[in-house]
């Protein structure tokens, strides 16, 4: 059974591309040749919709979460729509927000990290897409994770919810998953006004090494390709696209390699 590494995408804010990094990431990661599984961990479901899963009636996350049910997620896992190309999505439901109360009970931050261990359907790679809130939803993501890639960006507001991130939740993940790490921050959205860069300025004097370098660009053909088309950002055919999506494809090795995995081998196989 293959052992993947898990990949957290995480921001207490909205509006930070983060269910866009979680897109591209995988778009990427499949072209290079692993097999991927998202995860749609946020109760909008945005992920699930635009990947458009054509068996929308298999189990999900909130699934996963439950304390009366022993899924693995393997048991949760279904094919995105052709466009995507063999990515696989375990898909979210507005009543995963009900989860929230049955986290309370004791070990619950463990459940997702057990369904992952039980049987993850051979992939290489798991990517996360958690909800923006500092909720037990969001704290059992990180605990089943290796990994966790930060989008912000380059505005005050985004830098300061990240900030506040670093602070306190990240450490209480950290309680029950030592061993969870940081990828990296990426700037996304950055459209290169002076404003945005004081801020990444600012950023790389905080938080050094950790900053991927360079920011994603910002266009509007983004919001297009996933929010209204559905279809991953190469098959725009736009350079603009093509250009975002570039960017994704050269972060790719570095936030892999926090983890261990290249995408020149996949990670080893248990006995």
């Amino acid at each position: 059974m293959t052992v993947p590494l898990v990949l957290a995408v995480a921001n207490h804010k909205g509006g930070v591309a983060k269910t866009a990094s979680t897109l591209a990431l995988g778009e990427a990661a499949v072209a290079r040749g692993l097999t991927v599984g998202l995860i749609d961990l946020d109760p909008n479901c945005t992920l699930t919709e635009t990947l458009e899963p054509p068996d929308l009636d298999v189990a999900g996350s909130k699934d996963l979460l439950r304390d009366d049910r022993e899924l693995s997620l393997a048991d949760c896992l279904t094919l995105a729509g052709e466009q995507w190309g063999g990515l696989m999505v375990c898909v979210s439901d507005p009543l995963l927000s009900n989860r929230e109360y049955d986290l309370t009970a004791p070990a619950s931050e463990e459940r997702l990290r057990q369904s992952i261990r039980r049987d993850s359907g051979d992939l290489d790679l798991i990517i996360i897409d958690l909800p923006p809130a500092r909720s037990r939803i969001a704290l059992t993501g990180l605990v089943a994770a290796d990994l966790v890639l930060v989008p912000s960006t380059a505005s005050t507001y985004s830098t300061r919810s990240m900030s506040q991130m670093f602070e306190d939740f990240l450490p209480k993940a950290q309680k029950y998953n030592p061993d969870l790490r940081v990828a990296g921050i990426l700037v996304t959205k950055f459209a290169g006004r002076a404003e945005e860069r004081r801020v990444v300025a600012e950023l790389s004097a905080a938080y050094g090494d950790l900053m991927l370098d360079p920011p994603v660009p910002r266009h509007e053909i983004v919001a297009t390709a996933f929010e209204s088309l559905h279809v991953p950002l190469r098959q725009m055919h736009d350079p603009y696209a093509t250009k975002v999506a570039d960017s994704y494809t050269d972060h790719l090795p570095r936030i892999l390699a926090a983890g261990g995995l290249t995408l020149k081998k996949t990670r080893k196989k248990r006995r």
